[in-house]
């Protein structure tokens, strides 16, 4: 009987373990298609769409005679300015860019529950931007 109890109660602690397969995530899996928006002002607004194979770039301004909006996607790795990954961990990205030869990275970072995403670029110290998690892009 008390082989049973002890398999039983092993059953139950393996059972009721933490699952750590949310926890080990990957960022671009974790938010795939998520859309993180930041408003300068009244008239403007950027917005960042991560994909597995890239990233959707956007931005909406007003000119006060006319809305214009323009997105731009760009895959990883590729394109005249590549984006590479440097780390895609569960709340952190890090994408490394050369650009006419100059070369700079980005870090990403998840907070408040998946709610909000900031930027910090390494050719800017001290400069940060701030994204909010929204269910629709700016403008189409």
């Amino acid at each position: 009987m008390k082989k049973l109890l002890y398999l039983f109660l092993a059953i139950t602690f393996v059972s009721c373990s933490d699952d750590d397969s949310e926890t080990n995530t990957p960022f671009l899996t974790q938010y795939n298609g998520v859309i993180w928006v930041e408003t300068y002002d009244e008239t403007t607004d950027y917005w960042l769409i991560f994909e597995t194979n890239g990233v959707t770039e956007g931005k909406r301004y007003d000119d006060g005679s006319e809305e214009y909006c323009d997105s731009e996607f760009n895959g990883w790795g590729s394109g005249p300015c590549p984006i590479n990954i440097i780390d895609n961990s569960r709340d952190l990205l890090v994408a490394e860019s050369e650009c006419e030869g100059v070369v700079y990275t980005v870090t990403f970072t998840v907070t408040n529950s998946g709610n909000t995403l900031t930027a910090v670029y390494s050719d800017e110290p001290g400069y940060s931007e701030v994204y909010v998690r929204r269910n629709s892009v700016p403008c189409q």
